[in-house]
């Protein structure tokens, strides 16, 4: 990104290069076990959907640029501030904290931000902060928020689902 504004056109637009594998997969993450994914990071396609990632859709739509070959540059907006880590924390016994926000790359989101937490041999927690932005001020008493579909997504090859109602 520091190329790409350094080398910007007449008008301030930045000379886009792409750095990126090209995918709607902002906050994503991948989980793997003994060799094996459980969450896998996603499979190369020419049709990027953010629902092929370990990310959220809302609504059911995805990120900025979502549907075609590529997904980047977005058009009038500034790529550094779609997704970029907030926070990265080692401590001792390999405990790791790794924070990232991606609420821009969402047509309807002020933030998404991404929060895990691995503890080696004891446990993964995965954290969501998912925020819509306030309706616009109106003359009468609001009413309660329209309801949002937020789809929590995890990539997996081999999962096996069990609806628990049928047993």
């Amino acid at each position: 990104p520091i190329y790409a504004y350094a080398h910007a056109d007449d008008k301030g637009n930045p000379h886009y290069i792409n750095l990126a594998h090209d995918d709607p997969d902002a906050n994503s993450f991948a989980l793997g076990f003994g060799g094996s994914f459980l969450f896998h990071p996603g499979n190369y396609s020419t049709d990027k959907r953010t629902e092929q990632a370990s990310t959220l859709t809302i609504d059911g739509k995805g990120q900025l640029g979502e549907g075609d070959a590529y997904t980047q540059p977005v058009k009038n907006v500034d790529m550094r501030t779609l997704a970029y880590l907030t926070g990265w924390k080692v401590g001792e016994h390999g405990r790791i904290i790794v924070e990232g926000e991606a609420g821009k790359a969402y047509p309807t989101l002020d933030r998404f931000r991404r929060s895990i937490v691995w503890m080696p041999r004891q446990y993964i927690l995965i954290l969501d902060d998912v925020r819509a932005p306030e309706p616009p001020e109106a003359p009468e008493p609001p009413g309660p928020p329209e309801p949002r579909l937020i789809m929590w997504r995890g990539n997996s090859e081999k999962a096996k689902f069990t609806d628990r109602s049928e047993e």
